[in-house]
């Protein structure tokens, strides 16, 4: 079973060439097709800045997120879109939450959850948040489970633990 995490693409960036970094994404895409790909997680920062909808980076992180969950369509893979730094992401991941779907294949992740991914593969998420107490905000779903509860934890920024 193949897991495929990747973050920080920062769409939008200043001096940044768009079409080049579309490009040099198309290896995610290969490797979810070339794989047993079962879940794919964007840990964060895929945009770098706001960004104006009409400019390329806008127009090819959509394009972009759209081939990712095709890939994921067709493996029948898991994917999700972790809310990155609030100065990066924003709330721009908000604008794919239209593409949420029903099955679950895909949705964006915008607070600390934990999720049954696959049968039996417990997984939780931590976006970049800025609590002001990280014990009391964390505690139920992080330093209250035993060691080994988790599967995997993916996250952004930093983990107060």
């Amino acid at each position: 079973m193949s897991i495929i995490t990747f973050s920080d693409v920062h769409w939008g960036a200043h001096g940044q060439d768009a079409q080049a970094l579309y490009e040099e994404l198309t290896i995610i895409k290969q490797a979810i097709l070339e794989e047993d790909t079962k879940l794919v997680v964007m840990c964060g920062d895929y945009y770098d800045r706001k960004i104006d909808f009409t400019s390329d980076a806008a127009v090819l992180s959509i394009k972009f997120m759209n081939e990712l969950r095709e890939a994921c369509r067709i493996k029948g893979a898991i994917l999700r879109f972790i809310r990155g730094t609030r100065s990066h992401d924003l709330n721009q991941l908000n604008n794919f939450k239209s593409c949420e779907t029903g099955d679950g294949m895909f949705r964006v992740i915008d607070t600390v959850e934990e999720e049954e991914v696959l049968p039996g593969f417990k997984v939780l998420y931590i976006p970049e948040e800025y609590p002001i107490d990280y014990k009391q905000y964390y505690e139920e779903l992080l330093y209250k489970k035993p060691d080994g509860y988790y599967d995997f934890i993916f996250g952004h920024g930093s983990i107060h633990y």
